[in-house]
């Protein structure tokens, strides 16, 4: 587990682990369909990957143009027992999915505009290319 340094805001910790904690509340056929409860490892795999993003590029959780106010994403259960991140930013959406607790499965589109979706996997322990994702739906442009 990522220790907690002293840049993070309690307020930032507390929602983010609520938001994971959640994901535990699901029962078997939560959906209606027979799905299976989130396995415990998947929500450990997301509370670490939230927990280092908060961490380390704490000011990705930030929404723009604000000092205190924090974006934190739908923490989504998926019928497979994935569990999807989704941030929508001025008519951006980015969804990571955790296929497995180490690889997420991301897509990100732009509706209305002429800016292709794309969609790729990559390792679970990649902070570099999530940062990067998370950059480009907060801001447009991950190269700002």
């Amino acid at each position: 587990m990522v220790s907690q340094t002293h840049s993070t805001p309690p307020a930032l910790r507390l929602a983010l682990s609520e938001r994971v904690q959640s994901l535990a509340e699901f029962d078997d056929n939560w959906d209606g369909y027979g799905a299976k409860p989130i396995a415990p490892a998947m929500i450990a795999a997301v509370r670490q990957f939230l927990e280092r993003l908060a961490d380390e590029r704490g000011e990705l959780l930030m929404k723009p143009g604000t000092e205190a106010e924090w974006l934190v994403p739908d923490c989504l259960p998926m019928s497979s027992g994935a569990v999807q991140l989704e941030w929508h930013v001025g008519g951006r959406i980015l969804e990571i999915e955790f296929e497995r607790p180490d690889l997420i499965h991301y897509l990100k589109w732009w509706p209305g505009h002429e800016v292709p979706a794309d969609e790729a996997t990559f390792p679970a322990d990649d902070l570099e290319q999530a940062a990067a994702l998370i950059e480009w739906v907060l801001y447009g442009d991950a190269s700002r």
